[in-house]
């Protein structure tokens, strides 16, 4: 049982420090791209999540934009361009977020009675 924790604890360390690695390759080679911050909001619950506050809203205000604009447009997805800067910073943040939880599995969120997905893209 033990073994099992470590190794768990082994994986999580693993995958927190490859994704650090990621984070360093946007923030040195995604200058001058377009990034799109994208939200989707999930039919199901995701395996691990962490709770979306509003704390986090105010600090990063897109975010609640691009929730509103599903909500009020019933859609299910919806992404905005931002400079590769805030794109970086936000993902960033979100992936801090999720690593509370000490699981890895994408970041999903919890807000207001819904699940959702995070993602950064560029092109």
């Amino acid at each position: 049982m033990a073994s099992n924790v470590l190794m768990k604890k082994g994986i999580t360390c693993i995958l927190i420090i490859a994704m650090s690695f990621f984070a360093i390759y946007l923030t040195h080679y995604m200058q001058g791209f377009v990034t799109y911050v994208s939200i989707e909001k999930l039919t199901s619950p995701p395996p691990c999540y962490f709770n979306l506050t509003e704390e986090d809203i105010s600090k990063y205000p897109i975010i609640g934009e691009i929730i509103e604009k599903i909500e009020k447009e019933n859609i299910t997805y919806f992404g905005k361009e931002v400079s590769s800067k805030e794109g970086i910073e936000i993902y960033e943040y979100m992936l801090e977020r999720i690593n509370e939880t000490e699981e890895n599995c994408g970041i999903c969120f919890f807000y207001k009675d819904h699940y959702y997905r995070f993602r950064l893209g560029a092109t």
